[in-house]
């Protein structure tokens, strides 16, 4: 059954295996942010392994998807930072595709939501060319899981006033900044360490949707 594009999530959590150092508490970590992000109407969380090889980054993947599997039966929209690929033998509902990877994928699969990580105007057009609900665009602000230089507020609303798709603002988001991305047009925030690196992430989950509302 083909899946129609969606409004962008308020929230989108991405659950970054590198914000931990061993397996069992990045998963943990995803059942507790699962759980909190089910309490909340528009969210998604995303599966994100990097830096490994691809036989053990596919492990993780399916590790993850076996321990979110109730969450994605419920209703929780999650994403495999992926390729079509692999969300299809692993069996998610949605896809996050890497810039990189726009232009492999012509046209939308139909059986699975899409989201992209975009860093230019020519690939949010190409965002929506291939039918994705939304796009992930930033650094806004000087990312804590990674050094990039950020692009700025006034990058962000640029893009938002010329994008045919709705823009998720990602980079350095606490709680503080998200009215500031809302306003330059975004119609939601990403975050890692926000949430991942937080001590108490159902807390960070709902400061960051108050502040959103």
């Amino acid at each position: 059954m083909a899946i129609k594009a969606a409004k962008a999530p308020l929230l989108y959590v991405i659950g970054d295996r590198g914000a931990f150092k061993k397996d069992r508490d990045w998963l943990q970590a995803m059942v507790t942010v699962a759980e909190s992000l089910m309490e909340h109407e528009n969210v998604a969380l995303q599966v994100r392994v990097q830096g490994s090889c691809s036989t053990s980054r596919f492990r993780r993947m399916q590790l993850a998807r076996m321990r979110l599997d109730e969450f994605i039966e419920n209703g929780l929209r999650v994403f495999l930072n992926g390729t079509v690929t692999q969300a299809d033998r692993l069996n998610f509902k949605g896809v996050h595709l890497k810039q990189a990877l726009l232009d492999e994928t012509i046209h939308n699969p139909n059986h699975l939501e899409i989201a992209t990580s975009t860093h230019s105007i020519e690939s949010i057009q190409k965002t929506a060319e291939i039918g994705a609900s939304f796009c992930v665009f930033g650094p806004v602000y000087n990312p804590k899981s990674k050094v990039a230089p950020a692009v700025g507020l006034d990058t962000l609303k640029l893009m938002t006033q010329q994008s045919p798709i709705d823009i998720v603002a990602l980079g350095g988001i606490t709680h503080e900044r998200v009215s500031p991305c809302l306003k330059a047009g975004a119609q939601g925030v990403a975050c890692i360490s926000a949430v991942m690196r937080s001590s108490q992430p159902a807390k960070s989950i709902n400061q960051l949707i108050q502040a959103a509302r």
